[in-house]
């Protein structure tokens, strides 16, 4: 009910966005555009109020995102919202993101819950449960936990990053609790990325099928390709590295 009553919760500007799952919702404003934030925000609490709801700003949460060093003090000058906290991180949906789109607190996060996982796992085996249940156990709480959302943070992280959550995996391979010959973090998150790709390609009523580039027309055959889109410029390397950027440039040439 509250989706359908979410459903002229939008932008007063088409140039902004507003993005809503249940009942959190986002507003994304570019920098050029900032001087909308205020107009937006008084059509939310116009909205809120419409609906018997009321914008919370005490649990409402500004964050800046920037590309480079000398764009994050430009946005330290940006004059704040009132009465909402400005932060360098924001949880979406469970994954956290730093301003620079950093993740390392989000890996930080999932090793250390996954790390509890693997001792209560730990727990199980010493009272007795099965080494295939065990198994089955540890690619339901610490793989799904470990590779979540992995298309929206993934191209994302660092090297350093990638080692932790391997780390977490070669544990569960040395207690046991996961196959030896297993696929990596690494392969999981890779088919995952490659599967989403193509239900959205192919799949005009897919969320993300917007984001797409327009097809390109081929005046004459070529060899199969991975997509028939149109390769947009690779931007400044934050954006190169989201999944949209990174899919469209994978396997094309």
């Amino acid at each position: 009910m509250f989706v359908v009553n979410g459903i002229d919760h939008k932008p007063i500007h088409p140039v902004n966005f507003i993005d809503k799952y249940a009942d959190d919702s986002y507003l994304i404003v570019s920098s050029n555009h900032e001087s909308t934030i205020d107009d937006e925000l008084a059509a939310i609490e116009r909205w809120a109020l419409k609906n018997n709801l009321s914008l919370n700003k005490t649990k409402s949460v500004e964050i800046i995102f920037y590309p480079t060093d000398v764009a994050r003090k430009s946005a330290s000058v940006v004059r704040p919202i009132p009465n909402i906290k400005r932060d360098n991180l924001i949880k979406i949906l469970g994954v956290t993101f730093h301003g620079n789109l950093s993740i390392k607190i989000h890996v930080s996060n999932v090793a250390h819950t996954t790390a509890q996982s693997l001792y209560a796992l730990k727990l199980l085996k010493a009272h007795g449960l099965d080494q295939a249940s065990l198994r089955i156990v540890c690619n339901a709480i610490i793989i799904s936990r470990l590779t979540y959302a992995a298309p929206s943070w993934w191209g994302y992280r660092s090297t350093e990053d990638e080692q932790k959550l391997d780390s977490v995996i070669n544990r569960a391979k040395r207690w046991g609790f996961y196959n030896q010959d297993a696929p990596t973090l690494n392969s999981i998150c890779t088919r995952r990325e490659n599967d989403l790709f193509v239900r959205l390609i192919s799949n005009p009523s897919h969320l993300l099928h917007q984001l797409l580039p327009p097809l390109k027309n081929h005046p004459h055959f070529l060899r199969p390709r991975s997509h028939d889109r149109q390769l947009p410029p690779r931007g400044v390397s934050l954006h190169s590295k989201s999944f949209i950027q990174r899919m469209l440039f994978t396997n094309i040439y």
